[in-house]
């Protein structure tokens, strides 16, 4: 994003505005005319990548953070626990 003199605002992604319900475009759903055949009931999929990748990311945190890697979620505060203890 450029000001009015042509001066970059955002040269770091620290300067980049995140996008918020406002700037968010407006989603219009419309039939699909030739479903996905291996789709769930036949629907194409849009934008489902940002909810698959974070379990892993934080699940790889947690890994980074304690030496213990864990492989299924929910990544709850008792299962932690019990592989801290069980490390040691």
């Amino acid at each position: 994003v450029w000001d009015e003199g042509g001066q970059l605002l955002t040269a770091a992604l620290m300067d980049y505005p995140l996008p918020t319900m406002e700037t968010s475009p407006i989603y219009r759903p419309e039939i699909v005319e030739h479903p996905l055949e291996g789709g769930p009931f036949g629907a194409k999929g849009m934008g489902e990548i940002g909810s698959v990748i974070t379990p892993a990311a934080v699940l790889n945190a947690v890994y980074d953070a304690t030496g213990v890697m864990f492989h299924e979620v929910p990544l709850l505060p008792h299962k932690v626990l019990e592989a801290l203890e069980g490390s040691s």
